[in-house]
Order: structure tokens, then sequence, then C-alpha cells
């Protein structure tokens, strides 16, 4: 069964009208979907909360369908692992998309984060090298 925990129209004039969207799927599994972005971080932080408080064991975070990343993102996604860590939970970011890699590897926020083993993870470590 999927639950719409949050969606949030962008309101900025940026790059595109990618809205982000957190749908919180089965066993953990929350996919993201849009731009997590300055715009999208309170999106993630409000689902965030939900999902760390009404929940148990890993959180998965699906970014599959992230199409764009910035700064604010990251610190949301950090924000949401110290958030998890404190409820003595982990975050594990699953299949990110090849820009979310190298944002990501950009900002050495692999080390930060653990990630879901995929074949995109050796991608991710090729870049960093």
């Amino acid at each position: 069964m999927t639950m719409l925990v949050r969606l949030v129209e962008r309101t900025d004039t940026g790059s595109g009208n990618d809205k982000l969207s957190v749908t919180c799927l089965s066993r953990g599994r929350t996919a993201l979907r849009g731009d997590l972005d300055v715009s999208g971080r309170d999106t993630l932080a409000c689902a965030g909360r939900e999902i760390v408080t009404n929940g148990r064991g890993v959180i998965t975070l699906d970014l599959a369908d992230i199409t764009f990343m910035d700064a604010a993102g990251i610190t949301a996604l950090i924000d949401l692992a110290q958030l998890a860590r404190a409820r003595g939970r982990a975050v594990v970011l699953a299949r990110p998309s090849p820009s979310v890699q190298r944002v990501l590897a950009i900002v050495t926020a692999l080390e930060a984060l653990p990630f879901a083993i995929t074949a995109r993870r050796r991608s991710i470590a090729r870049l960093r090298k």
C-alpha cells in the first residue's frame, strides 16, 4: 500500500517546476521525486519527522527520481539522518540518479550518509577517486 505523506507545489520560478513529493512505500522505503532544493527541503523535513516518528528500523530513501539537488537538499538529507540517528534509526540512500551521485561525490556527503549497495554505488566510488 502506498501512502502519500505530503505533496507541495514549488513556489519558486527557478530552473523548472518540479515539485518535491515524498511517498512512503512498504517496509521503510520512501520514494522522493522532483527537485530536492531550497523549495523542497521543508517538504522533506516535515515528511521526514513523520517517517522517523511513526516507523521502525532503517529508513531507505529512493533517490532515483530526484531530478535536481543542491546544498539545501544535501542539508535536508543530513538533518534527516541526524534526527533518525537520535531516535536509534538509520537513513540509507538508494538508487541515486547520476546527477545526485555527482553532487554527493563533490561535497563528500557520502561519508555522512550510508548508501544502499546498488550498481550505481560503483559509479559513485569512481567519481570520488
